[in-house]
């Protein structure tokens, strides 16, 4: 079992290796909430929960006693500052289990026993606040650009009824997606530069944004946070939610659905599709 924290400005720790060892927790249990009304069950859902771990903080015991003191005390002052960072950032840290599945959540609260005791080592009891309640694996799959038809005139793009637009040309990408999940998922779709009006069917959905994106810029559509941005070349990220394409039966943030879905794009671009498989618990292994 492998324990990880990465935190809000992507600093990591390992949790299960010295001089971090995890030793109990609720972090992969869990619980749902409901509703009722007259006896019957209304809704079931997900609510703000917090989680407990404990950390034993044990300094390589080949060194003094008085070496040791000082060690843990670095590692003390390091860990607080680690989580603190989330806290300060307002951003949450993620919380990764066997290195595949995380949770989102910031460390709240500390206690500690056994720091007095002499012998330079100190039990943590940490709470996490947890907004988002689920384990998320990230499935991705990158699309890659056709370079026969990397160029494609903005004369490839009709429009037909309701301004609802379809691609076309003479040559399209054809593919497809496995999403794992039992349910419809939450994604993030890349869009790689250079690309014009880059749109993407997948399923019975489309997606796609009205911008010229440049070399080496990308632009994101993220269901999870429901944005959309571009990044350019000098890291600056800019909205473009009002770029987006629009039309009868477009649902821009539109879930990937379980299982395997069609993918067709002119395939004069290339994309990455971000899926996020959301379970109460992280599979075991």
């Amino acid at each position: 079992m492998n324990i990880k924290y990465i935190n809000s400005n992507g600093k990591e720790i390992s949790l299960t290796e010295y001089p971090y060892l995890f030793q109990e927790g609720d972090i992969i249990d869990y619980n749902w909430d409901y509703d009722s009304e007259n006896g019957k069950i209304k809704r079931i859902y997900k609510n703000i929960v917090e989680r407990k771990v404990s950390i034993k903080v044990l300094p390589d015991f080949s060194y003094s006693v008085s070496q040791r003191k000082q060690l843990m005390s670095n590692y003390i002052n390091d860990l607080c500052d680690f989580f603190e960072t989330d806290i300060v950032n307002n951003q949450d840290g993620k919380l990764y289990f066997d290195n595949d599945y995380y949770l989102k959540c910031k460390l709240i609260a500390s206690s500690k026993s056994d720091w007095q005791m002499g012998i330079a080592y100190m039990n943590c009891e940490f709470t996490l606040l947890v907004e988002y309640p689920f384990w998320i694996k990230e499935e991705r799959k990158s699309f890659l650009q056709n370079d026969d038809i990397s160029e494609m005139a903005e004369t490839d793009t009709k429009l037909y009824g309701y301004y609802y637009p379809y691609v076309y040309g003479t040559t399209k990408g054809i593919d497809s997606f496995y999403n794992p999940s039992i349910k419809s998922s939450n994604f993030r779709l890349v869009f790689y530069g250079p690309v014009s009006n880059p749109q993407v069917m997948i399923g019975d959905n489309l997606y796609g944004i009205n911008i010229t994106i440049n070399a080496g810029e990308y632009a994101v559509i993220d269901s999870m946070e429901e944005k959309m941005y571009l990044v350019d070349l000098s890291g600056t990220t800019s909205d473009i939610f009002n770029k987006r394409i629009k039309g009868q039966g477009v649902r821009i943030y539109e879930k990937i659905p379980s299982g395997v879905s069609s993918v067709n794009w002119s395939s004069g671009f290339g994309f990455d599709l971000i899926v996020y498989d959301e379970r109460s618990e992280p599979k075991w292994h």
